[in-house]
This record gives C-alpha cells, structure tokens and sequence, in this order.
C-alpha cells in the first residue's frame, strides 16, 4: 500500500473571508483554531465543485493533504485524534493506521488522469481490465466514476496552460477536450469561471499550483 500523506501545509488567515476552494481530488485532515477558541480537527470532502469557506481572521489552519484515492476511517481517526493538536509526529502516525491506499486503485487513477489518456477506454486498455471492471474499481473506492476524475485531470491541468498562455484553441485540443467550447463548460463546472478569466483568479491560481490531482 501506498503512503496516505501527499502533502503538509499551514494557512493563517490575515483577514476574515469567504473563501473559493476548488476540487484538487483530495481530502485534507485540518486542525482548525480560531483566535480563542480550541481547535478542532475537521476532513474535508472529495469535492465535484467549487465550495466557500467562510475563515474567520486570525484563524490557523494546519492541514495534511491526503493522496488521491485514499480511504479514511474518518469516525476512528477523528475520535483519535482528540488531544493531539501539539504533536504532529503522533497525528501523522495515525493517518498511517486510519488511512489506507490500495496499489491498484492509486494505479487506476494515476492512469486515468495521465496526460497521455485519452479516454475511459485507453485507461482500461493500459490497466489490462474492461471499462465495467475500472468503473466498478473506482466508484466503489472513491465514490467517484472514472469519468469524473479524467475530467478533473484534464480541466486542471488545462487551467495552468491558460493562466500563462492565450492559446485557448490550441490548449483545448492538446487537453483533450472536443472544442473550446466543451473547454468553457468544464471550468464553469469546476472552477465557476471561464478559461479567458482565469488569470485573473489568484487564489485559483494559487490552488492550482499546490499538491493534488494532476
């Protein structure tokens, strides 16, 4: 089994907002601790759309991002982790025991999402299954279907080439999308707004950039 941990990060909130969080195709385990308050542990969900968080100023957030495809014993690592928000080699152990990664369900979404997929039908090609067996694999897993996580890959990864680039034609086909306009309809889904706008979106930008699915 693979590692859970994709990554660690720290936020500290300079001025209360609401605050758009996009899909990466991850769960985080975050300690929350507002300004006079003791902190609490939350996991997020596996987002099909863009959320807002409302984070009060002050606030510090702790997070462990989990990788893609990771199955969590939320009720146990939760109840586990009460009285453990100083000592992070003790919270990171029990992501070790609450969380687990399977080889093939990591190897299935990795494959489905690779730049060089180019449909459901190629992932399962390349894994050696049929279309019903990879669609079984990962919605039993992830609750999600293949689809959904090819379509994540692709509109992520589509988003970083046109925040620095006006190729949004060019960007299109070599994502792998039927036109720009299929382009359009994917970032409204899941970033709310469209390719010719997203540059000017920083903390998108900025959620793009950090560790998660493609």
């Amino acid at each position: 089994m693979g590692h859970p941990l994709l990554a660690e990060w720290t936020f500290q909130s300079t001025s209360g907002t609401t605050s758009k969080i996009i899909p990466d195709g991850c769960c985080d385990l975050i300690l929350w601790s507002p300004p006079g308050q003791r902190p609490k542990w939350r996991i997020t969900a596996l987002d099909c759309s863009p959320h807002h968080t409302q984070i009060d100023i002050g606030t510090r957030l702790h997070g462990f991002r989990l990788q893609p495809g990771t199955s969590i014993k939320s009720a146990e690592l939760l109840g586990s982790l009460q009285h453990l928000e100083e000592d992070m080699e003790k919270v990171l152990e029990r992501l070790d025991t609450y969380c687990t990664r399977s080889i093939s369900i990591a190897e299935a979404i990795s494959c489905v999402g690779a730049p060089t997929t180019k449909n459901i039908q190629d992932a399962a090609k390349q894994l050696g299954v049929s279309i019903r067996t990879l669609q079984r694999l990962l919605s039993a897993s992830t609750g999600r279907t293949p689809a959904r996580w090819l379509a994540l890959a692709r509109a992520r990864r589509a988003a970083r080439q046109v925040a620095v680039s006006e190729r949004l034609a060019e960007t299109a086909y070599e994502c792998g999308f039927a036109d720009q306009a299929h382009m359009s309809r994917e970032f409204l889904r899941w970033f709310e707004t469209s390719p010719s706008k997203i540059s000017r979106h920083p903390s998108i930008l900025q959620q793009l950039n950090q560790p998660g699915y493609y």
